[in-house]
C-alpha cells in the first residue's frame, strides 16, 4: 500500500542522516517508547483520499519526542526546539528532492511518485508528560500514479 511505502521512505530519509534520531514506524505511548535526549521520531498512518484518476492524497502523523533531565519548562523547551529544527530540515530536504524529481527519493516501488510533501500543522503535547516533550506533525503527501503513465514526466 502507498501509505506504508511512504512511511518507510520517510523513515529511510531520517535514518540516512547522521543525527542519531531513532525513527520508527507506528505511534506508541511516548512513556513506553524509550525516548532519549537525542529524540525519537514515530511515523503513523493517517488517511488516504483519491484526488482524481491519477492523484492520491496521503495524510501521515509524525511525532517527535525528546526527554529532558528536568521538569522545568525553560530548560526543556530549547531541547524540543533543537529536535523540531532537525525534523523540519530533514522534511524540507526530502520535499526538495521530490520537487527535483530525484527518482531514488520520490518514486515508490508500488509505482507512485511523491509529487509534494508538506507539513499541514504542528501540535504540542500540552506539557502533560514531563520530562518528555513532544510535537505532532500532520503531513500531507500528494502522490501520482505512474502505473497509468509509466514515467515521471
Amino acid at each position: 500500500m502507498q501509505w506504508y511505502e511512504l512511511m518507510q521512505r520517510i523513515q529511510d530519509v531520517f535514518n540516512g542522516t547522521n543525527l542519531g534520531i531513532d525513527t520508527r514506524l507506528g505511534l506508541t505511548i511516548p512513556q513506553n517508547a524509550g525516548v532519549t535526549a537525542n529524540g525519537v521520531v514515530m511515523i503513523g498512518r493517517g488517511q488516504e483520499q483519491k484526488d482524481d484518476d491519477v492523484h492520491l492524497k496521503v495524510t501521515l502523523y509524525l511525532e517527535a519526542w525528546t526527554k529532558t533531565g528536568t521538569k522545568e519548562f525553560d530548560k526543556g523547551y530549547p531541547q524540543l526546539v533543537d529536535l523540531e529544527n532537525k525534523v523540519d530540515a530533514i522534511l524540507l530536504a526530502f520535499r526538495k528532492a521530490c520537487g527535483e524529481l530525484n527518482e531514488d527519493v520520490c518514486v515508490l516501488d508500488c509505482g507512485f511518485q511523491i509529487v509534494d510533501l508538506h507539513v499541514v500543522n504542528k501540535v504540542g503535547d500540552h506539557d502533560s508528560i514531563r520530562p518528555l516533550l513532544g510535537t505532532q506533525y500532520t503531513i500531507e503527501a500528494r502522490l501520482f500514479d505512474l502505473n497509468e503513465r509509466e514515467d515521471i514526466y
